[in-house]
């Protein structure tokens, strides 16, 4: 005797199970779409807002979504901006309080000081301007490039050149020690031992000089990370399993160095403002010179601690990348 089977109405499909029929008519897209009705789901892509019957087609249908990968980019491009603003608004209040302090023995000199900082912050504001407009292309060539470099990723090749290079590249990184092993506590100790006030002045070149000198190349005359394409910032590394591994734009070298950086970083620039404060306190009204060029400097400070703070936002630490290429480029 034939099992017993249980056909759609509305579509004819025949099922097994009365179970499955009731699935379908709640979940199967086609049946809907010809009773004129639309899936109820609280699976919804957020890239393109196709909603899906389950969590796993989600996740599966948001590996190949173009949309859902814009999105993500749009949003990492929204917390960097804000977080950089905020770093912006925090140094203006930390400004405003030194001046404030100031105004109370100098009018006449807290006069011109307002007056050329809002000539810096007009200008300032100009640059941040050019600045979104520079991210938004660079989020539009992302978009139309993505095409471009899935294909580059699927023809990656993996000939014995290929296995050459990275026998070569193997051969210059260190095995003693590796970037995941890095440590907090050890890099505050390098940081401060060789970054000065001097360095801080000398902005992302300079900070990129030290990073190589004392952290990337090791004792044992190895890197633990070199730079194989300077145009498009890709480098090597070697993780602590040894296996070599690529590093776009040095994210995962920036990431490990970034906040004992911003600590010690901030001492340098307390003491070098505190240091100002003093001498500012000590001059003479008359001595209008030295005072101008101890605030020029104190504005110079301000604009090193935000390209030190920047070294792990993309397209705001490209001195840095341009400098730490040509330190670590592959020989």
């Amino acid at each position: 005797m034939d099992k017993e089977s249980f056909t759609c109405e509305f579509c004819k499909t025949t099922f097994k199970t009365k179970h499955i029929l009731k699935s379908h008519l709640i979940r199967g897209k086609k049946c809907l779409k010809q009773r004129g009705l639309k899936l109820e789901s609280s699976f919804i892509c957020k890239g393109c807002n196709v909603s899906l019957v389950s969590n796993i087609r989600l996740r599966e249908h948001q590996d190949t979504c173009k949309n859902y990968a814009l999105f993500i980019v749009r949003n990492e491009y929204d917390e960097k901006l804000k977080a950089m603003e905020k770093i912006i608004s925090e140094l203006k209040q930390t400004h405003f309080k030194t001046i404030n302090e100031l105004s109370e023995q100098h009018e006449k000199q807290l006069s011109d000081a307002k007056k050329q900082y809002e000539k810096e912050m007009a200008e300032n504001a100009r640059n941040h301007e050019k600045e979104k407009q520079f991210l938004e292309k660079q989020l539009e060539r992302i978009h139309t490039s993505y095409e471009n470099v899935a294909k580059d990723a699927v023809n990656r090749p993996t000939t014995t050149t290929t296995n050459n290079t990275v026998n070569h590249i193997r051969n210059i990184l260190s095995t003693d020690k590796t970037v995941d092993s890095l440590k907090h506590d050890d890099l505050v100790l390098v940081f401060r031992k060789h970054l000065t006030e001097d360095v801080l002045l000398g902005g992302q070149k300079a900070l990129a000089k030290i990073c190589s000198e004392n952290i990337i190349h090791t004792p044992d005359d190895k890197m633990l990370l070199v730079c194989t394409d300077a145009s498009r910032d890709k480098y090597k590394y070697m993780d602590d399993s040894g296996n070599v591994k690529e590093d776009v734009h040095a994210r995962n070298f920036t990431k490990k160095i970034i906040k004992p950086l911003e600590s010690v970083g901030q001492d340098v620039y307390d003491n070098a403002c505190a240091t100002i404060a003093e001498e500012l306190e000590s001059l003479s009204v008359i001595e209008y010179g030295k005072q101008a060029s101890l605030r020029s400097k104190e504005e110079r400070l301000i604009n090193s601690l935000v390209e030190l703070r920047a070294i792990d936002l993309e397209n705001y630490n490209s001195k840095f990348l341009n400098e730490l290429s040509i330190l670590t480029k592959r020989s």
